[in-house]
């Protein structure tokens, strides 16, 4: 009987002991962020925060170019209805110098021009012409380039260095 009782506290004790010294293996944190809004469409978790790289562009590229070495971004509109709003203006919004988003950094000399999907300067501040919406998933799409501010009377003008500008979009729908 004795060693029956022996044999059970030490099988409990090694089912215990395993849990107690079992290893870190690993473990994280997954956080969500988000917001509900009140509009027919959502706004696509993968092109809402988006870094567009511009390259490494020579100072004559920008001057000489103008508008020519074009990034393109797109924000994609997911599950859209129509039934009582069936078209959208976008409003870009940032800090300009001479009408361009304006650059920070070390560069000096350009600013970045931000056009439609036709080649039309959107102004910042001001809100696109209305674009038609489809029922499901819409596609706005826009070029941006680097291009002088007025001041920049050459490409001597435009000082080398690193950049970045920061722009948000506001979406309205009528």
């Amino acid at each position: 009987m004795k060693l029956k009782s022996i044999v059970s506290v030490m099988a409990c004790s090694m089912l215990f002991a395993g849990s107690v010294f079992a290893a870190d293996e690993g473990s994280g944190t997954v956080k969500f962020e988000g917001s509900i809004i009140d509009a027919p469409c959502s706004i696509s978790a993968s092109t809402q925060n988006q870094i567009i790289p511009m390259g490494a562009i020579s100072n004559k590229s920008i001057y000489s170019k103008d508008g020519k070495l074009k990034s393109n971004f797109t924000i994609k509109l997911e599950d859209c209805t129509v039934a009582t709003k069936k078209n959208v203006t976008i409003t870009f919004s940032g800090a300009a110098k001479d009408g361009l988003l304006a650059l920070e950094g070390t560069t000096k000399g350009a600013g970045i021009q931000i056009d439609d999907s036709y080649g039309v300067p959107m102004v910042l501040g001001t809100a696109s012409a209305a674009v038609p919406m489809l029922a499901g998933e819409n596609d706005l799409k826009f070029n941006a380039y680097l291009k002088p501010i007025s001041a920049a009377a050459s490409a001597d003008d435009i000082q080398p260095g690193n950049f970045t500008a920061t722009v948000t979009f506001t979406l309205n729908y009528l």
